[in-house]
């Protein structure tokens, strides 16, 4: 099945890529939708075409975010954290490809949301008042752990729909 999907390669790559930022431009400024889309890219990509096209994946949606105003401006610090996280979680899905999906996807949304809560905590409350800096790093990798799973559901629907059809 995923030899059926590489053979296409970089054109099914690029309407991956696509659909990551058409969905932050064109879908309501609602972090929830916009980041179980791009979570679900991230886990599509991982699961076809590998880790390194997943990390690329994983690079442009926050800064697209920030510029289309899903991201608040006063989080452009935490960008660079998010892609790491959107790494991590291609990264550890895949270190998990002996299990099953949602096995793999769990571990990594936990990877990606204790990433960014450890960082949020650090960089945070060195920046902001404490209650301040608890509150928004709880919503920001809060939101990013339930998206993610909500991401896993998704992607694996499309994945078995992408098999029935193969």
């Amino acid at each position: 099945m995923k030899t059926i999907i590489k053979e296409k390669g970089l054109s099914n790559f690029a309407y991956i890529v696509l659909l990551s930022l058409v969905s932050l431009i064109f879908l309501v400024k609602n972090q929830i939708i916009v980041g179980t889309a791009v979570n679900a890219t991230i886990f599509i990509t991982a699961y076809f075409y590998g880790f390194k096209r997943a990390a690329i994946i994983g690079c442009f949606p926050s800064v697209f975010a920030l510029v289309y105003g899903v991201l608040p401006i006063s989080l452009f610090f935490m960008i660079p954290f998010i892609i790491l996280a959107n790494i991590i979680l291609a990264y550890v899905f895949l270190a998990f490809k002996n299990y099953h999906f949602f096995v793999q996807a769990v571990i990594a949304s936990l990877a990606k949301f204790v990433f960014l809560w450890i960082t949020g905590v650090f960089i945070l409350q060195k920046l902001l008042d404490q209650n301040l800096a608890f509150a928004i790093n709880s919503m920001m990798s809060y939101t990013q752990l339930i998206t993610a799973l909500i991401g896993a559901i998704a992607s694996y629907i499309f994945i078995k729909i992408v098999k029935l059809k193969n």
